[in-house]
């Protein structure tokens, strides 16, 4: 992981207008502290964390959802458990409850790592993904890219394809967030670009120009093992990376 770009967290935090703030989270934790992360959640994530099958999925829940209460509580200047959440009819959760300021947010996580995004400004979207090397990517494009993304990622040197699928996938996940419509939202009805250095969204099926031309994609580097992708309405200034080794000692 590039250290030299992932800050320190603060006590408390504040966003500024046209700013993300990215908060990287480490899920490899000891069973002592992901207990002691576990009393930040409501009795309905508990239920949720229970259902899980292996319990490596179920600690990943539990330290991505407490990490998210915690650093929303920095924000908020209130404690974790108090932050009450509502979720609209895709399952899109949101501030609710009597302090609802104009923080938007969106969570993400993959294997070690889980990816939070916080904004004042527009929506926001974020995905993180392990590269999964083994992976049949033709199998998935078919179904899930449009024809202008198969074209671009089997254009590119083989060796190249691995990754680009990756850029991809994370980008249209990262888009799809944004709107907070989910899967009600074709995959083929848009097109991302696949190139690293400018991504952006080329085509969204019925959307007007300006629209398109007010969301903006930006790449994230983790480490060579890990793809992520930011998908935001509206023009950001600046991104503030913050790296959490162990959430329960923040």
């Amino acid at each position: 992981m590039d250290c030299s770009i992932w800050k320190n967290p603060l006590q408390t935090s504040s966003l500024i207008e046209n700013e993300i703030n990215l908060w990287l989270i480490n899920l490899k934790l000891e069973k002592d502290s992901v207990e002691k992360l576990k009393k930040n959640l409501s009795s309905n994530e508990i239920d949720r964390a229970n259902r899980f099958h292996f319990k490596k999925d179920k600690n990943s829940f539990i330290i991505a959802r407490s990490s998210l209460r915690i650093i929303l509580s920095k924000y908020l200047l209130i404690a974790p458990r108090d932050i009450l959440f509502n979720y609209n009819k895709y399952g899109k959760p949101f501030l609710d409850g009597p302090i609802k300021k104009d923080i938007n947010f969106n969570l993400s996580h993959s294997k070690d790592f889980a990816l939070i995004g916080l904004t004042k400004y527009g929506k926001i979207g974020v995905d993180i993904e392990y590269i999964n090397c083994d992976l049949k990517i033709k199998e998935i494009v078919n179904n899930y890219f449009s024809e202008n993304e198969i074209v671009e990622l089997f254009n590119l040197p083989i060796e190249k394809q691995n990754n680009g699928f990756f850029s991809c996938w994370t980008r249209k996940e990262a888009y799809i967030k944004a709107k907070g419509k989910g899967l009600s939202i074709p995959l083929t009805s848009f097109d991302v670009t696949l190139e690293q250095d400018s991504p952006r969204i080329a085509r969204i099926e019925n959307e007007n120009e300006n629209n398109l031309e007010n969301w903006k994609l930006y790449n994230q580097k983790i480490d060579n093992n890990y793809c992520a992708a930011i998908a935001n309405y509206g023009e950001m200034k600046n991104i503030e990376r913050y790296y959490v080794k162990n959430a329960s000692k923040l």
